[in-house]
Parts: C-alpha cells; structure tokens; sequence
C-alpha cells in the first residue's frame, strides 16, 4: 500500500489488513478536491484540545471524515454526521491532542453516490509541551 498524497489522486475508503490485527486505511475511486468545506480552522478548548470548525454547503454530503497526519503517519481520527440544512459543524481531536509535534488535519467529505472529496486547505497545528501552563503561575 503507497502512501496517501492528499494534493494528488487517492482512493475509497476501506480498512486493509497490513499485518496480524494491524490495519490500515487504503483508497480505491478518486478523491476530488473541493470546494464544499469553508472556512475550516483549528483552535484549542477551555482544556486545550484542538477543536476543528468549517461550514459545509452541499446538500449531496453524508459525512466527513477527519483524516491527521502526525509523525509520518496519516489516518483517519474520526466521522461528523452531516444533515441537510446544517452548515456548521465541529470535531474535537481526543485522539492525537495528548502528543506534543506537528499535527496536519484535512476533512474528507463522501457523498451519498459513493464519492469523496478533500478539503482544498488543510490545517496545521503544533503542541510544544503537555506541560499545565497554568501550574507557571
């Protein structure tokens, strides 16, 4: 399995099994980039997760799938129901916020036919420390 270039063509969505209970996400139709998602933006919470907002204007979207690449390795971190008439929606990362480096956030949107589409901007957030900046006080 090659790696996922998300500026390139990749494929559907399925779990291939890379090794004994090992897993991974593997492509198989073309993603599209698009215009769907705007105004995507990641900042922290009240307890310092990263929370990812965009608006989404497409009435043919089922969900969206949060894809991170951290430390080399990209996968996907969780799903947003989407619902006709809603344009705003939200993804709290419980999943990585915990590792200090670079983490790169891009939203992948499928369609009720099967397709799937990429977010044209992708978001780039950094954790220097887990350290509690409130015990420096």
């Amino acid at each position: 399995m090659s790696a996922v270039d998300f500026d390139d063509v990749a494929m559907d969505v399925a779990d291939v099994e890379v090794g004994p209970g090992v897993f991974a996400m593997a492509f198989a139709s073309p993603i599209v980039k698009s215009n769907f998602l705007e105004n995507l933006s990641a900042a922290p919470n009240s307890l310092g997760e990263i929370v990812l907002r965009w608006d989404l204007d497409n009435n043919d979207i089922e969900t969206c799938i949060i894809v991170a690449t951290f430390n080399g390795v990209t996968a996907p971190l969780g799903t947003v129901a989407v619902y006709p008439g809603i344009t705003n929606y939200e993804f709290t990362d419980r999943v990585l916020n915990a590792f200090v480096g670079k983490k790169v956030y891009r939203i992948l949107s499928v369609s009720y036919d099967g397709s799937v589409y990429t977010s044209s901007k992708n978001i780039e957030t950094s954790k220097k420390s887990n350290f509690p900046t409130r015990m420096l006080r």
